[in-house]
């Protein structure tokens, strides 16, 4: 007689336990109605730690609610805070439910699940990238896409969260099949991140060796945006650095000067691409407009400084060959005239870096040949020794 007894209450106890998990499902569900999405969450979570002891039928409508508690959650900082990632936890609950409702009754509410998901997803993703989480957001733009993938805003920033990640190609493309998705609406907002986009697709394509097709990306961008000055520069800087294309380059840094005569960064670039392709005069008077605009443009004076210097040094040497004294005379003054050109460039250089023992060096050197005044070359020399021993000293 006893054994039956602890047979009927051993079955009693689970019977009741089963009851106690069905039960926390039910109020799982009326705290989710009511807005108490943190007991919702509590319970409905509780309730599934024990799936087993629940009925078959209230398990895709325990994960169903707890999908919808974190996403709710999602919106609240303190619950964010105490559940680390609810929108995360919001899309795990999400497959779960489409995984064991076998019989579809949540297929109607999973469309709806899927609707709020989405945002949730992307700001989740959107608020990863802000923190430089650029892994996390990765992921979870990859699941926005999943959930709605004509969106091209998750693809935008998948892209973006790839080119965080170093993954340059992967990047591209990404950001290729959000503006294609993009240009295929017919009344579209501007979307001035999409210049971004470009920059970054063309950039990848160059270094990938694809020179062609990523001055096809830059141009399609200059049809989108067409004062996009960051477009221009970037089609132009690849156009500098690949040989073959020099002639068709100073055509581009032509029109580009022309365009915007008072960007001194655009007309260095042309300056130095003149003096690569051979156009020494025109890129010597680029360099001097330069300065006209911006008198202490270091990169400007250096070029000039070193051009007559380095002119001179060659004829110096070439003077070494000639025996006759008036044609050796003749070089002298050759050589003196470029000091002179070059003088007023090195000056200027060494009164913005009064400490760069290059300057200073220089200046002697000038002074030897232009024969300075004793007492102001004198003073050349000594700062040149100050400066020297004090290089010496933080070596």
């Amino acid at each position: 007689m006893k054994k039956y007894v602890v047979l009927f209450l051993a079955i009693g106890i689970l019977s009741f336990e089963g009851i106690a998990q069905n039960s926390k499902v039910t109020s799982g569900v009326i705290a989710y109605d009511n807005g108490r999405y943190d007991e919702a969450i509590e319970k409905l979570e509780t309730a599934l730690a024990n799936k087993g002891e629940l009925k078959e039928k209230l398990v895709p409508k325990a994960h169903y609610y707890l999908a919808q508690a974190y996403l709710q959650a999602a919106n609240d900082s303190a619950l964010v805070a105490k559940y680390g990632d609810p929108a995360m936890k919001a899309y795990d609950q999400y497959q779960m439910t489409k995984e064991s409702d076998v019989n579809g009754k949540f297929k109607n509410q999973l469309t709806l699940v899927e609707t709020n998901l989405w945002p949730a997803m992307f700001n989740a993703g959107a608020s990863a990238y802000n923190t430089d989480e650029y892994a996390k957001s990765k992921d979870l733009f990859e699941k926005a896409i999943e959930l709605s993938p004509e969106d091209y805003n998750s693809y935008l920033m998948l892209g973006f969260s790839n080119w965080m990640l170093q993954d340059s190609m992967e990047a591209a493309n990404v950001l290729r099949k959000s503006i294609d998705i993009y240009k295929g609406i017919e009344d579209k907002e501007d979307v001035p991140q999409f210049a971004q986009a470009y920059l970054m697709i063309a950039t990848a394509q160059n270094g990938a060796g694809q020179t062609k097709e990523a001055l096809a990306t830059l141009a399609e961008a200059s049809e989108m945006y067409p004062t996009d000055k960051n477009i221009s520069l970037t089609e132009l800087d690849i156009y500098s650095k690949n040989p073959d294309l020099a002639e068709e380059a100073l055509k581009k840094f032509e029109s580009a000067v022309a365009a915007d005569p008072d960007n001194v960064n655009l007309k260095l670039a042309y300056a130095d691409m003149l003096g690569k392709n051979g156009k020494e005069e025109k890129s010597e008077a680029m360099f001097k407009e330069i300065l006209q605009l911006q008198p202490e443009n270091m990169n400007a004076n250096i070029q000039l400084g070193a051009k007559y210097i380095n002119q001179a040094a060659v004829l110096s040497q070439s003077k070494a060959k000639l025996t006759k004294i008036d044609e050796i005379d003749a070089v002298d003054e050759q050589i003196r005239g470029l000091m002179r050109k070059a003088e007023p460039y090195i000056q200027k250089l060494h009164d913005m870096e009064p400490e760069q023992l290059e300057w200073i060096s220089q200046l002697v050197s000038i002074g030897y040949i232009l024969d300075y005044p004793e007492d102001k070359l004198k003073v050349l020399e000594e700062k040149q020794l100050e400066i020297s021993a004090k290089a010496r000293a933080n070596q």
